[in-house]
């Protein structure tokens, strides 16, 4: 039986409209002056100023601002110390939430770079917590200072050191890490981080951030990586091949090499939270995502293992290129060179992003880069401008139009929090930016190469906040205001010129607040008091206030309905399910656009997809249907829906019929092996697509502990080469990815053939063991009780080739396939008694009645192919004919071969057919079953299904309209999309060897190859089959005209 690990469940909305897929989408608000200054984010800080400390617990501060005192480096000049073991600071929360970010400090390592490593733990009310961290449970949070620490020697040069230098400034001294508090907290609890005292160690906390989290669900219309081996580059160019989404779920992912984006790819991930991906490279160049014209990236914790800069050669971005429409949002960027750096870039948008931990800049729009946007983005303790414009080069056009507004930029520790270069009608509005560290607020300068201001017709600063900023001496030694103008003319950069300041509200500056030495008007109005960071508001809707003053609506579900793919509510595991959910305004107020009308769906009691992608408003009396769409697991399940889940809507009148809830059943029926793999080139590339197992202790479904379960690989070589023969093409199955040192594995070491290009094998456990002896000479896995998965990894062997295996592949990191267990013990599958039907969303009475029949369209030609995921009854339908094929005549000189056909009536669901008639539609009933008792060339396909030319010891035709007529033709190099509910020809390659299309013999005397034109000197001839069907536009054959027999030729 097949141990299935996926059961995917991703939306679609029937006139809702998807999150936005084009930058320009985005609503942007423009200046106010009396509006909110800064990000809007989730989390609520709690400063280290406001913890209570016990167990011999530090407050360190800095009044002086000297750069060596690293309190200098953290929020409001000041952190707590946890010296020792019990050490502790303890915060009341305030808001609910679950994520929580962590800004802490480690010594660095006194030689090398790889830092030290240690952890603190978390308690709530007295009561040690676990944290997860991308799906993984830990015991403690693991801290290392691995990224930390960059040093500037005291002769004032740029070049910073990745180790420690005497007498030098030490940088970069705090980190930060974010966690999953199991169980979450409340109002009012009591949070405490405490030092267990592990590895000896000082540790140094400067506040915590605590927010609400949600995992993202897969969305409608996509492909997830766990479908490719959590191969996020295959996956995604697969998902641009298909014009779908990339889901990137809950887990680590790591790439070794810079990531290119397909062009138009949508890439969403669990949340930042609960998807990250790490570069695992730290040399200059090793990583990052070069992002596409088109494409959009949501959702995802990006990662490196970068710690230097490389003396400025790093080349380690985040984010780069020069996309044209790219919108980044809801990211977490953290460890790069730069968070994001853009050149000629144009339709950028960076919305609702954390920029932090860089050794550079936050983000800076270079060479070009226009019409772009950072908005309510949170960036913080990056080594360079945190937000800059950079008019570099004059090989290429100025840059303009470009916005940074609503931000919080704070705790940079070099240059300034935002850096404005030259350009043309930029505009910088509404950002709060406090505590640089060694540098500036706001400056603006000609200090670097390119046009400077000299195509300057206005530049905007409008309210802005600058809180603690400044510095008496930067690493050059020179003295910043807190908001610097400088013109320097460097290589001929020329004057800042039309640059104005208006509403800046500057507080607290180490040195002057202003300083111009070209006199550019700025209005200077001194803050009293010190303002805050905004506050998250959980009834605050993000589009800006739409709701605001209106009431008295009212959302109610009014129906939950389901429907397979061939349009039954009666459901079969491994069905493909819509459910539909009805959702009416059920009051005399319109709800405007702009409004997220939230759906919920959960399925046996977890939350199983949160769709908030309709924002376009419901009038009053209105009703909306968004859909969700499942594949179908096996047993009684419950379904829930619910409208307005996260109270966006907070003016309801009535709360109590937002939900709806229904019992159904699912058929278990035998799960197909998946065989899903991408065709790579350059090579041989083994590649597992499943991993089944069968119970050898018992045949009745379920597993017990103590079974004796034996694994399969089904493996297929998915490159364009052969594997090398008498190799062996060893399997090793983990369970629980414990090794042979761990736990005992079984292998399968007996396949010592050569693998054809595309050929599949299943390789199943022959033996077994483990370093301590358990489990010698067993070929299957003792059952335990519990949730377990399976992993699979082919050429498993580490000595041969430099670690890679036996065979050189095209890719060595796709070696390992996973899937997930039953959880043991599995009793097989239970069912709802009485369980409830779909609601009629059409008002009429009763449940909606079950599709009976399909309605299949035959075009000009009088054939095509079809496969249905029902069984068909073709007995009583008149002037269509059913046909499966069964035989070819062999290859010919002219490379054209007969493939016959027989006519079948009763047609077995997912069965290939080749279909004849009049062009026109027709209507054909399901039956209750049809059983194949006949061997079939035709392979059908529910859903698009991509196909090769060749396919092992198979050779792959598809039904065409070509140079030799209507007939089956080889498929191009290369492959290509099938559409759902098609079939296409494979048959053996030593039976079609040198074929170039295939006549169809129909067993009537009517063979199908050539199409011709009929044409007439005053009227159009009707022609007849010898049976008696009309044809509009005969083949080559024998037909009946105008009550004559004719041959076409």
């Amino acid at each position: 039986m097949l141990a299935k690990g996926f059961c995917k469940l991703v939306i679609c909305a029937f006139f809702a409209t998807s999150l936005p897929s084009a930058a320009f989408d985005y609503n942007v608000p423009e200046p106010n002056a009396g509006g909110r200054v800064g990000a809007l984010m989730p989390y609520t800080r709690y400063e280290s100023v406001d913890a209570l400390l016990g167990g011999g617990a530090e407050l360190r501060m800095s009044t002086d601002y000297d750069p060596r005192n690293i309190a200098t480096q953290a929020s409001e000049r000041s952190y707590i110390a946890l010296p020792r073991a019990g050490s502790y600071a303890e915060w009341t929360a305030v808001r609910s939430g679950q994520g929580v970010t962590m800004r802490f400090t480690l010594p660095d390592a006194t030689a090398g770079t790889d830092g030290l490593s240690g952890s603190l733990d978390i308690y709530v009310n007295g009561v040690k917590r676990n944290v997860r961290v991308y799906g993984s449970v830990k015991d403690r949070i693991e801290l290392s200072s691995y990224w930390s620490w960059q040093y500037y020697d005291a002769t004032h040069t740029d070049n910073a050191s990745d180790t420690y230098i005497s007498g030098g400034i030490p940088c970069f001294a705090f980190d930060e890490v974010g966690f999953i508090i199991e169980g979450g907290v409340s109002a009012g609890d009591k949070i405490r981080i405490q030092s267990s005292g592990a590895n000896g160690l000082e540790y140094g906390v400067d506040f915590l951030e605590i927010e609400k989290v949600t995992m993202t669900e897969c969305p409608g219309n996509s492909v997830s990586a766990a479908d490719y081996g959590n191969d996020v580059v295959r996956a995604a160019e697969e998902a641009a091949r298909q014009g779908k989404t990339l889901y990137i779920p809950e887990g680590n992912y790591e790439i070794g090499s810079k990531w290119y984006l397909p062009g138009g790819v949508r890439i969403v991930g669990a949340g930042i939270f609960h998807t990250n991906i790490t570069f695992t490279s730290s040399g200059a160049g090793g990583g990052g995502v070069v992002c596409s014209g088109g494409s959009e990236l949501s959702g995802i914790h990006l990662n490196s293992r970068l710690n230097s800069r490389h003396h400025q050669k790093a080349n380690y971005k985040g984010l780069e290129g020069g996309p044209d429409g790219f919108f980044a949002h809801d990211l977490w960027i953290q460890h790069f060179e730069c968070g994001a750096w853009f050149e000629l870039g144009n339709n950028i948008r960076v919305v609702n992003c954390r920029l932090r931990d860089n050794i550079a800049d936050g983000l800076n729009f270079c060479r070009a880069t226009s019409n772009s946007t950072v908005y309510n983005c949170s960036v913080r303790n990056n080594g360079d401008d945190g937000l800059a414009m950079w008019n570099h080069s004059h090989e290429c056009g100025d840059e303009h139009d470009n916005r940074f507004c609503y931000n919080t930029v704070e705790l940079d520790w070099r240059a300034g929090s935002i850096g404005i270069f030259g350009g043309n009608r930029h505009r910088i509005y509404n950002n709060y930016i406090c505590d640089g560290v060694l540098s500036a607020g706001i400056r603006v300068n000609t200090d670097f190469p390119g046009y400077g201001f000299k195509n300057t017709e206005w530049i905007k600063f409008e309210n802005n906040y600058v809180v603690n900023c400044g510095t008496i001496q930067d690493i050059f030694g020179q003295n910043l205001a807190a908001v610097f103008v400088r013109s320097s003319n460097w290589n001929g950069a020329g004057d800042v010129r039309n640059v104005t300041f208006t509403n800046t509200q500057v507080y607290n500056s180490q040195s002057a607040d202003i300083v111009s030495v070209d006199n550019v008007p700025v209005a200077n109005n001194r803050l009293a008091t010190l303002p805050g960071l905004p506050e998250p508001d959980d009834e605050e809707p993000a589009s800006g206030g739409p709701l605001e003053g209106i009431s008295g609506y009212d959302l109610a579900v009014e129906g939950l309905a389901w429907k397979n793919a061939s349009g039954t509510a009666s459901l079969k595991k491994g069905d493909r399910v819509v459910f539909t959910v009805k959702i009416i305004n059920n009051s005399t107020v319109d709800i405007p656009s702009g409004v997220v009308i939230g759906l919920r769906i959960d399925i046996d009691g977890k939350t199983n997809v949160i769709n908030n992608s309709y924002n376009k408003g419901l009038a009053a009396g209105k009703e909306l249907r968004l859909g969700v769409e499942w594949t179908a697991t096996a047993g009684g399940h419950t379904v829930t829906a619910m409208v307005d889940h996260d109270n966006r809507l907070p003016g309801e009148s009535d709360e109590g019929n937002n939900s709806r809830v229904k019992k159904f059943n699912v058929e278990d029926m035998p799960t197909a092996v998946n065989r899903d793999y991408t065709p790579v080139t350059g090579g041989c590339d083994l590649y597992v697509t499943d991993v089944t197992y069968e119970n050898l202790s018992r045949a009745d479904g379920t597993i017990q502990p103590g079974d004796h379960l034996r694994f399969t690989a089904v493996a297929v070589n998915a490159g364009d080469q052969a594997t090398p023969g008498n190799i062996k093409h060893g399997v090793q199955f983990q369970v629980d990815g414990k090794d042979y040192n761990a736990a005992p594995i079984t292998w399968c070491d007996t396949y010592y053939n050569s693998m054809a290009s595309h050929e599949f094998q299943s390789l199943t456990a022959n033996g077994g063991g483990s370093s301590s002896g358990t489990g010698n000479g067993r070929n299957y896995w003792v059952a335990e009780e519990g949730a377990h998965n399976v992993t699979a990894w082919i050429d498993d062997n580490t000595t041969e080739n430099g670690g890679k295996g036996f065979f050189v592949e095209v890719n060595e990191n796709n070696n390992k396939t996973t899937v997930t267990l039953p959880v043991i013990p599995y009793n097989g599958v239970e069912y709802i008694g009485n369980p409830d039907q779909p609601d009629n969303l059409d008002g009429s009475t009763g449940p909606e009645q079950p599709q009976t029949s399909v309605v299949i369209s035959i075009g000009r030609t009088g054939l095509a192919t079809y496969c249905c995921e029902r069984p068909l009854d073709f007995s009583g339908v008149k002037g269509l004919k059913a046909y499966i094929a069964s035989g070819t005549s062999g290859s010919s000189a002219d490379g054209v071969i007969k493939l016959f056909v027989s006519n079948v009536t009763d047609v077995p669901a997912g069965e290939g057919i080749l279909l004849r008639g009049n062009s026109g539609e027709y209507e054909v009933p399901f039956t209750d079953d049809a059983t194949a008792a006949y061997a079939n060339w035709l392979v059908g396909v529910t859903e698009p299904a991509y196909i090769y030319a060749v396919d092992g010891n198979y050779k792959n035709f598809i039904l065409s309209d070509g140079s030799r007529g209507v007939g089956f033709y080889p498929v191009q190099d290369g492959g290509g999309t099938i559409a759902a509910n098609k079939a296409y020809l494979r048959l053996r390659t030593s039976s079609v060897a040198g074929a170039k299309a295939m006549t169809i013999d129909f067993g009537d005397g009517i063979t199908a190859t050539d199409r011709i034109s009929v044409a007439g000197s005053g009227r159009q001839s009707v022609y007849y089959t010898l049976s008696g069907l009309r044809v509009t536009n005969p083949l080559r054959g024998l037909y009946i005209r105008d009550g004559r027999k004719v041959v076409v030729r």
